[in-house]
């Protein structure tokens, strides 16, 4: 999802993510995380060690091999990020 996030905010291109996901795939990992709805990933994420005053913090690629921490991700496209990846996990699910 870091990677589609990335993509959704402007700093990587749809075919690296794309690629990403077909490494992480092709070595086995799960390439989306559980289904569960975009309300409860927020809650926990709000928990994690990288928020810091009461904001969330990502790690967004700016390139394959090239992470940065951003604070500045706006809510929605989070949002649809998590829609998108829990529309997918449970689309596998039911198969």
């Amino acid at each position: 999802m870091a990677a589609e996030l990335s993509v959704r905010v402007g700093l990587l291109d749809a075919s690296d993510a794309a690629r990403l996901r077909a490494l992480v795939l092709r070595a086995g990992l799960p390439a989306r995380g559980p289904a569960m709805a975009p309300e409860r990933y927020l809650e926990l994420m709000a928990l994690d060690k990288k928020a810091a005053g009461g904001r969330m913090r990502f790690i967004l690629l700016e390139r394959t091999g090239r992470a940065v921490l951003r604070g500045d991700v706006d809510e929605r496209l989070v949002r649809e990020t998590l829609a998108a990846g829990t529309a997918l996990a449970s689309a596998a699910a039911a198969r």
